[in-house]
């Protein structure tokens, strides 16, 4: 029985880690996008202004 719970106790460690790690990730691809949008939307801003003149 202790066996068997320590066992369990190993298997959700381990997708706990699995999971924080795969949060992190998305977290990071995410935080890239919004870098990446915030970016293209000022370029935009900025040649509708130039272009504008």
């Amino acid at each position: 029985m202790a066996i068997q719970q320590q066992q369990m106790y190993k298997q959700v460690q381990a997708l706990n880690a699995n999971l924080e790690r795969r949060v992190q990730e998305q977290t990071a691809e995410l935080e890239q996008s919004l870098k990446f949008y915030i970016f293209t939307n000022y370029t935009i801003l900025t040649l509708k202004v130039k272009f504008a003149q």
